[in-house]
């Protein structure tokens, strides 16, 4: 590999000919800066060949944003309602789209109330995905569980033929969109108890004992 000098520039040397792919890396990006070309570059290489070509462009930030709830949305009607609370510790993914190529640059994770932000956003086309691995605690059943498994989506902003992902345009290095948001609701279940009937009357009476480690 090599690093860039003053003026950005690099060069990989003593390369046989054959076929490689060049990569920049994200984590060496001034902080906040977002690509402007695709950060992967396949490149064939034939005997003595200088390539010069293999270039990456990266941009400032700028001041726009993306945001906003990832939410329990009790009564499955696409709204936020006043009495309905966030999902908290949700992942959230967002992408760029360069030269048609989706690049991850960013992810956070929902606040106490469900909030989430992207910020020094610029101008672009993005894609904001809601991670199905993210943990939830279910109310009907102990332990946790992914969110995917648990619960079903009821609202994204695109529509939920592409459901947990929305696709955002910034038309400019400044526009704010403060509704990007996702409605989820648990999946149905069926329970409840597996108990001894030792005096076979069909009656779960006080003090019959769970029949613990049955198959359901």
């Amino acid at each position: 590999y090599d690093i860039t000098d003053a003026l950005g520039a690099y060069r990989i040397g003593n390369l046989p000919a054959g076929n490689y792919t060049v990569r920049s890396d994200p984590t060496t990006w001034p902080a906040g800066y977002l690509p402007t070309t695709p950060t992967t570059l396949a490149v064939s290489l034939i005997a003595g060949q200088q390539y010069n070509l293999a270039d990456f462009g990266l941009k400032p930030p700028g001041t726009g944003s993306i945001g906003d709830t990832v939410w329990l949305d009790k009564d499955n009607d696409g709204v936020l309602d006043g009495d309905e609370v966030g999902l908290p510790n949700i992942t959230v993914n967002l992408e760029i789209l360069v030269n048609a190529v989706w690049i991850p640059v960013a992810s956070t994770v929902t606040d106490a109330n469900g909030v989430y932000t992207f910020n020094g956003l610029i101008a672009d086309d993005y894609r904001v995905t809601v991670d199905q691995n993210s943990t939830v605690s279910s109310p009907y059943a102990p332990g946790s569980f992914t969110l995917g498994a648990a619960m079903d989506p009821t609202y994204d902003k695109d529509g939920l033929g592409t459901p947990n992902v929305t696709q955002v345009t910034l038309a400019t290095d400044s526009t704010v969109f403060t509704d990007i948001d996702f409605g989820y609701n648990w999946a149905g279940s069926i329970g409840d108890y597996v108990w001894w009937d030792y005096n076979a009357d069909g009656l779960q009476n006080d003090g019959a004992p769970s029949a613990v480690g049955i198959q359901d």
